[in-house]
């Protein structure tokens, strides 16, 4: 499987389980965050690791790719935590312990951080680590 291919798995992963009616920020896409303070925003990011040979001897050999989906939160400032740990239980369950078949993606469990104030905005960001195996 290609990055590419993996991306858009788990991309697709995340457009359909995603129901929360606020916008997404994509990588090298054109975003403006919301001017009110009453909106929930999302950053999606998928972070590539080192990938290495986890098997030897086969005629095609297994390289396990792991990598890294980080979902910033950001919620209206001083309006407290409540919009913000709503969207981390949602996104948490889209990715938690997710395994697919198809591409051999394999999720684990989240990791919650609170950032904090960013501006004008209070930040929780959830991750996620993930591997996947490919034959070459």
């Amino acid at each position: 499987m290609t990055y590419e291919a993996a991306h858009n798995a788990i991309r697709a992963r995340f457009n359909t389980q995603y129901s929360a009616p606020t916008r997404v920020a994509w990588p090298n896409a054109e975003f403006t965050p919301p001017t009110d303070d009453t909106t929930v925003w999302v950053r999606f990011t998928i972070l590539d690791g080192a990938s290495r040979q986890a098997s030897a001897g086969a005629a095609a050999n297994m390289h396990r790719h792991p990598g890294l989906v980080v979902v910033n939160i950001f919620a209206p400032l001083n309006r407290g935590d409540k919009a913000a740990l709503e969207t981390v239980d949602e996104v948490s369950a889209i990715f938690r312990n997710w395994q697919d078949a198809t591409t051999r993606i394999r999720f684990f469990s989240p990791e919650v951080e609170r950032v904090g104030p960013e501006e004008k905005w209070y930040q929780i960001n959830v991750s996620f680590m993930f591997e996947r195996d490919t034959a070459f």
